[in-house]
């Protein structure tokens, strides 16, 4: 039975002979204070075992040790942010960007209620609404699904607005027609007048045509 275990073993665990461990045990679970046991009681002084090589290896010190040090900072940057030292715009997107894209949670959570406590309107225009219109989401439309200003102008560029919000009155009001004013022939420039009006047509045709 040893030796048709054997075969399963890791070619790190095979010494220069090609003389392989034996096991002691009947499942494939490592105790790596067991195998060190049991190569001193066989004195395999040449045995060819490395953990840098193993596959079951487990993290070195130097790794374990950079892990913390990760830690440490990301729970100095999660206090800095709350205690107001990054209270600037460009910052708190910077940290928004980033954790977005790493996945650091907390300090997207941080980094979004500085920018919305002290940056409303920036954090409006690219993050999403201050309140919810409709928390229960009982709607299809921009009162229900928090879009931020720039992604319902991207909506307006692409005419992918959802048919819900053309229907909308507080849509339209609150968000499109803000967007409007952002990103239109008054603000950035980026939606021309003639998108415009077709969106604007689109509206009357999906709310007061009739069939």
């Amino acid at each position: 039975m040893n030796a048709l275990w054997s075969l399963f073993l890791p070619s790190c665990m095979k010494n220069h002979n090609g003389l392989k461990v034996a096991w002691r045990r009947n499942d494939f679970s490592l105790d790596y204070r067991e195998l060190e046991r049991d190569f001193r009681m066989m004195k395999m002084t040449d045995l060819c075992f490395s953990y840098s090589v193993c596959p079951y290896k487990k993290l070195s010190r130097a790794q374990a040790n950079q892990n913390s040090r990760r830690s440490i900072r990301l729970q100095e940057t999660f206090a800095r942010i709350n205690q107001g030292e990054y209270d600037n715009e460009k910052s708190l997107l910077n940290f928004i960007r980033n954790a977005t894209t790493h996945g650091e949670f907390s300090i997207l959570k941080a980094a979004k209620q500085r920018l919305r406590k002290k940056f409303p309107r920036t954090y409006r225009r690219y993050v999403g609404p201050i309140n919810l219109r409709d928390p229960l989401g009982s709607k299809n439309c921009y009162c229900a699904i928090p879009s931020s200003i720039d992604s319902i102008a991207h909506d307006i560029l692409n005419l992918t607005v959802p048919k819900e919000a053309l229907q909308c009155d507080a849509c339209w009001d609150l968000d499109i027609s803000y967007a409007w004013g952002v990103y239109g022939q008054y603000g950035a420039k980026k939606i021309d007048t003639e998108t415009w009006r077709t969106l604007c047509g689109l509206r009357g045709d999906k709310k007061y045509a009739t069939a």
